[in-house]
């Protein structure tokens, strides 16, 4: 056994931060985002593709305990970003060359549709995300949904 020697400073601040640490139930996983845009249009032309940056996902774990043991653990209130910034790879006319444009897109996580995933070899949310994106009544491009996979007992 080792023997550890610290300040009561020291012991003060390792104290405050594991007090924080466990104040904050939030788990967090860095997701790539892969964004479907099947059958939307970018101010009325074709879309080639569309890109974004990697995203930061937090989620709470719920462990319900009974005297005999673990009863359930759930994944629940998957939240991100409130807004993405994708790059958006578009023809403009037939033939000309693709032309791409950068633009922050508004997201909600109301409704994320949470798709269980039992190959995951951990409890949480998988690293791979779908956003969902669809055109709304004036040909513009808007947040129609997202997909994480996740892994519970």
């Amino acid at each position: 056994m080792t023997k550890i020697i610290l300040t009561e400073s020291q012991l003060r601040n390792l104290a405050k931060n594991l007090n924080e640490d466990s104040m904050d139930n939030k788990y967090r996983m860095e997701c790539e985002v892969d964004v479907n845009h099947f059958g939307a249009k970018y101010k009325g032309f074709e879309i080639d593709d569309i890109t974004t940056s990697n995203m930061t996902l937090t989620f709470d774990v719920y462990m319900e305990g009974r005297s005999w043991g673990i009863k359930d653990i759930s994944v629940y209130n998957v939240q991100g970003p409130s807004e993405i910034e994708v790059e958006i790879f578009y023809y403009p006319e037939d033939g000309e060359d693709s032309v791409d444009e950068t633009i922050t897109i508004p997201i909600s996580w109301e409704n994320v549709d949470m798709q269980k995933d039992d190959e995951m070899g951990y409890i949480g949310i998988g690293r791979d995300i779908q956003i969902d994106l669809t055109n709304n009544e004036n040909g513009e491009l808007v947040f129609d949904g997202v997909i994480v996979n996740y892994n519970s007992i």
